[in-house]
């Protein structure tokens, strides 16, 4: 038996092509979910039917609605996850501030505790130059530094024990491997004194001990913990490159085990105050901290007619050929906040950077003297240099080409003097 519907009308007199019950003999039949529902065909009398997949559209409806939920679900996870990370492993992180013979303070850093009697990790520049130093934990208990027990200087760690006994303290654990490239991870520490901040990130690139890290710091957040998702610390908080974007630096926690036991010697090297050569104030005028009593006269005894010429003639004799070579990049840093266009001062960044081993931010710096000065021949030498450690020999190929009719050893950077140039 075929059953005649009569479908309803809209006002123009056509039919309405929806989907609401349809009315048959008086009564009102609700079509179920996968219903062949009918339209009338007024040329022929008949019914025709169709397949409307309804449960094809409640399925697809049904499938965002389940994507965004759980999508919402794992987001909450994840911050519940963190959360619960930092409250674990928080009471391992300290802040330190040291002092000179005067009581004056030097500077403040970070630090996390790796044994019960309050052994504490962190990087060696934090403790230069240090007198007294106070060790802050995250309930606002403070100790007194009592001595630095081991060093590794050419990795920036150091160790210190507190002036206290008969105290447990929350130590944290250490993963020794080196982390993935694209894992999660958090930082904590004490940028610009505010302790006990956090930052999220990822472990971006692993390059010669270092890794490279997206977790923001600043300054005071040095030898400050970098944990993995399960609380472990993977790295030590350690330098930032100011002229990039979220270029944060870490050293790899199985460098901790390199740390040697502090001898006399070492320690007066460590203890030694920071001469005016190593410290570098972004509020006051190197010229000023060098002593000078002005601008023109620092200009006449170095025989330049800019600052920037100056400060890399200071930044050359007095640094980079002392082997220092950490303080020759942060006079360089001082130097480009100034004029980043000073393409010396980036390959003398660059040289310092490549005998640290960090060779591919050298190679970065290097990139930019060769973009601000492409006619100089040195600098192609020195790409190819960094490029050659990276193994990256194609490349390194090309840029020796670039390098003009100068002949250097191919696996040698070299030092551009500044001679006859106007600066």
């Amino acid at each position: 038996m075929v059953l005649k519907l009569h479908p309803t009308k809209s006002r123009a007199g056509q039919i309405k092509a929806s989907n609401p019950p349809h009315s048959w003999t008086g009564r009102t039949i609700i079509p179920s979910i996968e219903e062949n529902i009918y339209r009338f065909n007024h040329r022929t009398g008949h019914t025709v039917g169709r397949r409307y997949d309804v449960m094809g559209k409640v399925r697809a409806v049904l499938t965002l609605s389940l994507a965004i939920c759980l999508g919402l679900t794992t987001v909450c996870l994840a911050s519940e996850e963190v959360s619960s990370l930092v409250k674990q492993v928080m009471p391992g992180v300290v802040l330190i501030q040291t002092y000179d013979s005067n009581g004056n303070e030097l500077g403040q850093g970070s630090g996390f505790i790796i044994s019960k009697d309050g052994g504490i990790v962190t990087c060696y520049h934090v403790m230069r130059g240090y007198s007294t130093a106070i060790v802050t934990t995250s309930d606002e208990k403070k100790f007194q530094v009592r001595n630095v027990t081991a060093l590794n200087k050419s990795d920036d760690l150091a160790r210190i024990s507190l002036s206290v006994d008969n105290h447990s303290f929350s130590n944290l654990n250490v993963n020794t491997t080196t982390p993935e490239v694209g894992q999660d991870i958090i930082a904590i520490g004490g940028p610009l004194g505010l302790a006990k901040t956090v930052s999220e990130g990822i472990v971006s690139a692993i390059r010669n001990n270092t890794i490279q890290i997206t977790a923001p710091i600043s300054p005071g957040s040095s030898g400050g913990p970098v944990f993995n998702m399960r609380g472990e610390v993977i790295g030590i908080a350690s330098s930032q490159m100011k002229n990039g974007q979220n270029l944060n630096f870490a050293i790899p926690a199985y460098l901790i085990s390199t740390m040697q036991q502090a001898s006399a010697e070492k320690v007066k090297e460590l203890l030694e105050p920071y001469s005016e050569v190593e410290s570098f104030d972004a509020d006051t005028p190197l010229w000023k901290t060098l002593g000078y009593q002005s601008e023109d006269a620092f200009l006449k005894v170095k025989g330049t007619r800019t600052l920037s010429g100056a400060y890399i003639y200071y930044c050359m004799d007095q640094l980079y050929f002392k082997n220092k070579y950490k303080e020759t990049i942060q006079c360089c840093d001082y130097i480009l906040d100034e004029d980043p266009s000073f393409h010396l001062a980036w390959n003398m960044k660059g040289l310092a950077l490549y005998y640290l081993t960090r060779y591919e931010e050298a190679l970065s710096c290097f990139n930019e003297s060769i973009e601000l000065d492409p006619s100089m021949g040195a600098y192609w030498q020195n790409k190819g240099a960094a490029l050659k450690k990276l193994h990256r020999y194609a490349e390194a190929k090309e840029a020796f080409a670039k390098r003009g009719n100068n002949i250097w050893k191919e696996e040698e950077p070299v030092m551009v003097f500044p001679g006859n140039m106007k600066i």
